[in-house]
């Protein structure tokens, strides 16, 4: 089956953004940036896992697996390099706060795959309404939070279904992914606007907490959880509508490759804000963090992570054995030791990963 390079470029923006926001949002550049940013890229992204799920159980154990071990390598990391960091600093197996949130989510979303497929199309639309139904109504609910990811999962579950009922249609002529594209630029457009006017809590976009954490007016909070998912709709048809058959190289090698990234990020990203604090004017620090979002994206990116080939594990085990040897204040490095450090962490990543390929092409067959 041929490869489809929109997916593979959309998912490497997507990427880059994830990245982009928690780095922004580490060096309290949270802003109007953030506020658009959380709109959509996650729904996006669940969207896309939802299209290339499957039933697989060695899938949900190979999650389970990274779950752990990046939980404890948080543990050993934090710990020793913020303990200022007090939400970080234990094992939080049932109640992820940091990016683990997802790998929890894609876990309960494989297990309710089998209920969740549908063949009817009425079906589809019918199970869709209700996981929309529920992804707002969970905001009623104060015991539904970030307690094994339950919050997140049942807000995100109707873009997840959605990837996953996408896998059957058929692309649209041009003509008609012309008039979808533009009703969905026109709606973002909309979002964007509204966003910027009417922002809400940073949290809130999260979905992780019910509403009565953001005030009294709880049939507000679920009015604007839903009119934000439909903002998130339309970014995601969008995304999908704009995207190119060809391939955009770094695009779509950081979105075949999205796992190391996605699991060792938040490392570089703290020892980023631990080390280095950009003091440029307001528009050059996004400059600077989205430029960082993409070097980071594209380094991790080179890191094996295919089966027979993983060395994600062997990267997370030397993260909880090296942790605790890392200082907690700042090296006394000038601004060259920093970019030396930075190149030369490269340069070995891309070696291990060049060597890794090679190997991986000596044992195919001719």
């Amino acid at each position: 089956m041929e490869r489809d390079n929109r997916f593979d470029n959309v998912r490497g923006l997507l990427m880059i953004l994830v990245v982009f926001g928690h780095l922004i949002g580490i060096f309290a550049l949270n802003g109007r940036v953030y506020q658009i940013l959380y709109t959509f890229h996650m729904p996006a992204f669940i969207f896309i896992s939802g299209r290339f799920a499957r039933q697989s159980h060695k899938g949900f154990f190979r999650l389970l697996i990274f779950y752990l071990l990046s939980q404890f390598a948080d543990f050993f990391f934090f710990r020793a390099s913020f303990p200022e960091w007090t939400f970080a600093l234990g094992v939080q197996i049932t109640e992820p706060y940091m990016f683990q949130w997802y790998l929890m989510s894609l876990m309960w979303y494989m297990l309710l795959f089998p209920i969740i497929r549908f063949e009817k199309w009425w079906q589809r639309i019918l199970a869709l309404t209700v996981a929309v139904g529920i992804a707002i109504a969970a905001g009623f609910d104060n015991t539904v939070g970030y307690s094994l990811s339950l919050s997140r999962t049942l807000v995100y579950l109707p873009f997840f279904m959605a990837g996953v009922y996408a896998k059957d249609l058929k692309r649209p002529v041009p003509a008609g992914r012309a008039v979808i594209g533009l009703a969905a630029a026109g709606i973002a457009t909309l979002g964007v606007y509204y966003a910027l006017n009417n922002p809400v809590p940073y949290s809130f976009l999260y979905g992780a907490e019910a509403y009565s954490h953001y005030g009294p007016e709880l049939v507000q909070s679920a009015m604007t959880r839903g009119l934000y998912m439909v903002f998130a709709a339309a970014w995601i048809c969008m995304l999908l509508m704009a995207a190119p058959h060809k391939k955009i190289p770094l695009l779509a090698w950081i979105g075949r490759n999205t796992l190391p990234v996605f699991l060792l990020h938040i490392y570089a990203v703290a020892l980023i804000f631990k080390f280095y604090k950009p003091e440029f004017p307001l528009w050059q620090c996004y400059l600077f963090a989205f430029g960082a979002a993409v070097v980071i994206s594209a380094i991790l990116s080179l890191i094996p992570s295919r089966p027979g080939m993983n060395l994600l594990p062997i990267f997370l085990v030397l993260i909880c054995v090296v942790s605790p040897f890392i200082r907690q204040e700042k090296l006394p490095l000038p601004v060259w030791g920093s970019y030396a450090l930075t190149f030369i962490a490269a340069g070995v990543l891309s070696a291990i990963a060049a060597v890794t390929l090679l190997l991986i092409r000596k044992k195919r067959p001719v």
